[in-house]
């Protein structure tokens, strides 16, 4: 939720504890901690002891449905994912937009998917 608040513009070592402090863990598909420990070793070591965390300056990006086995399957249906993300990312108005319907929906006694809600910022 944090992230989400269109009032949240952290400086970059408020960032990392933030993100250290309320998602210390490399199981996302974007992974910030290798980009963070390329910042701040130091910080994320303290936090996170893990030797598969490798400091480097880029986003680390895991497929989640990377079907290599199929021949059919390519990597152009989560390439146009992560585009999609960047362009709602660029484009702060459609991004507020989309938070202020997140936090709605939370506070919903009965949420809506959240999939679906999101379709018109990123489709």
């Amino acid at each position: 939720e944090l992230v989400l608040d269109k009032d949240y513009w952290p400086d970059l070592d408020t960032l990392i504890a933030n993100h250290l402090a309320y998602n210390p863990t490399r199981n996302r598909e974007l992974d910030l901690l290798p980009l963070f420990s390329w910042l701040d070793e130091q910080k994320v070591r303290s936090v996170i002891d893990d030797p598969r965390i490798k400091p480097r300056p880029t986003f680390h990006y895991r497929l989640p449905n990377a079907h290599l086995q199929d021949p059919d399957w390519t990597i152009i249906t989560e390439w146009n994912r992560w585009c999609r993300v960047e362009y709602l990312a660029d484009d702060r108005e459609s991004l507020d937009q989309a938070c202020q319907a997140w936090h709605e929906n939370r506070q919903q006694m009965i949420p809506e998917s959240w999939a679906e809600l999101v379709k018109p910022w990123l489709l």
